[in-house]
């Protein structure tokens, strides 16, 4: 399994980073009261890493998570 490495990381932007479990209630209580912040890099990385927003997204996730595991 490859781990997520500084690179990959710091490529991350549409999400928050936490550094520790006692962060994470936090973080997820703040993203689900405002979730607008981050709206428009969640946009831009879905269409980057998902390719198109035709609601066919996570079966082609699924797909190539399935060609990868064969």
């Amino acid at each position: 399994m490859k781990k997520l490495d500084i690179h990959r990381m710091q490529e991350l932007e549409f999400v928050y980073k936490v550094e520790s479990p006692s962060e994470l209630f936090r973080s997820a209580s703040f993203a689900c009261d405002y979730p607008e912040e981050m709206s428009d890099l969640r946009l831009e990385a879905h269409d980057y890493f998902l390719y198109k927003r035709d609601g066919n997204a996570s079966e082609r996730l699924i797909d190539e998570i399935e060609k990868n595991l064969q």
